[in-house]
């Protein structure tokens, strides 16, 4: 057995082989115990695939988790369709042929294995629906390619980073984004008690009461966060009018980013009308939708801001001029990705997981060239 395959494989996105094929490479694999005795003593998972993605063996950290079963149960399945990924195509039910799976990190670790017939280290964040509910991971992955008996397979593992990158992330957000409103404190307090300064203070009190209600919102939105990712947020429904929701989203945003000048408006369909949900975690998602509607704009560019009825649902959207290249828009919803600065990102996210799964409602965007960007949930 070589470490290293001695020939480039052809690689099919969609083919698979027989389970015939499959149980004969799973015999074949058997065969070299000191690979097995490996396979599972590592503390994450592990698999080893055929040229077709597919799942010949995993350790029991793995079947433990993932199939609560037997090895076989496994057989010819793709990883995706182990996690549950939401992109698998639901008319095909297979990992690898949507056109977002070519930014997924497992599928690229393999393919780039193939290609440069090399080990490759990469990351690999997945969102998983189960029973309909979000589950994000976050893997450190692995690929090392395998060759034997003139057969090709990928030795691949997955360690799970995501309590560790939720802990920075989070942190990391938290800790720039309050030093930053911490800072406008102070400045607005400083203008405020210079006696050399002439200046309407009714005005700078209305700052000052703004930036104050950001930062607590700041504070609460993460803990929030955090408490659903641990399946702890309390939802609290009440009645409420959809415009009391719109006017008081544009009042925490309004002097988000002052310098950009932005017009901020409420769309012209909107109505007012009466909906039940927990009115602290709606605008909380309207609000970052609205934070990213303002830094993704120009200078001087409309923001605006709508509730409607839309199929029997409540609905409201976020519009910006601004477009979202084709290559972020098949990412958008990550955990872990971002535009922005390293470790931030987590606002899309934040808006699907509670949107959805303690809203009960449907997250969403469009974006085009000529017509801009528009964030929607629609709400039962």
């Amino acid at each position: 057995m070589n470490l290293l395959p001695e020939r480039p494989v052809k690689y099919e996105a969609v083919q698979k082989v027989s389970k015939e094929r499959i149980l004969k490479d799973y015999e074949l694999l058997k065969q070299f115990r000191p690979m097995q005795q490996v396979l599972q003593s590592l503390p994450y998972f592990a698999l080893i695939l055929n040229e077709y993605r597919q799942i010949i063996v995993s350790n029991q950290k793995f079947l433990k988790d993932h199939v609560r079963s037997q090895v076989k149960h496994l057989f010819g399945k793709r990883p995706g369709e182990i996690f549950k990924c939401e992109h698998i195509d639901k008319d095909v039910a297979d990992c690898g042929i949507a056109e977002k799976c070519a930014y997924c990190g497992i599928y690229k670790a393999i393919n780039e294995s193939r290609i440069k017939n090399k080990p490759v280290s990469t990351h690999c964040s997945i969102t998983s629906l189960k029973s309909g509910t979000i589950v994000a991971y976050d893997f450190d992955v692995k690929c090392v390619p395998l060759y034997i008996n003139n057969q090709i397979f990928y030795f691949l593992t997955l360690t799970d980073i995501g309590h560790e990158k939720r802990k920075n992330v989070i942190e990391r957000i938290f800790f720039h984004d309050v030093i930053n409103l911490v800072g406008n404190l102070k400045g607005i307090i400083s203008i405020l008690t210079d006696n050399d300064y002439r200046i309407d203070r009714i005005e700078y009190m209305e700052i000052l009461s703004s930036i104050t209600e950001q930062l607590y919102e700041e504070i609460v939105s993460q803990r929030d966060l955090s408490a659903a990712e641990s399946k702890n947020l309390i939802v609290s429904i009440q009645e409420i009018k959809s415009l009391d929701i719109v006017n008081s989203v544009i009042e925490n945003t309004m002097f988000i980013d002052s310098r950009k000048k932005c017009r901020i408006s409420v769309g012209h369909d909107s109505k007012d009308f009466l909906l039940s949900t927990d009115p602290v975690l709606i605008k909380r998602i309207l609000i970052n939708m609205m934070k990213n509607a303002l830094e993704a704009s120009h200078n001087g560019s409309d923001v605006i801001i709508g509730c409607t009825r839309k199929s029997g649902k409540s609905h409201f959207y976020v519009h910006n001029d601004t477009y979202i290249p084709e290559d972020i828009q098949k990412q958008i919803f990550q955990r872990s990705f971002s535009t922005k600065e390293i470790n931030r990102g987590l606002g899309t996210y934040s808006m699907r997981l509670i949107g959805e799964n303690y809203l009960k409602g449907k997250v969403y965007f469009t974006s085009d060239k000529a017509k801009g960007t528009t964030f929607s949930i629609d709400l039962p």
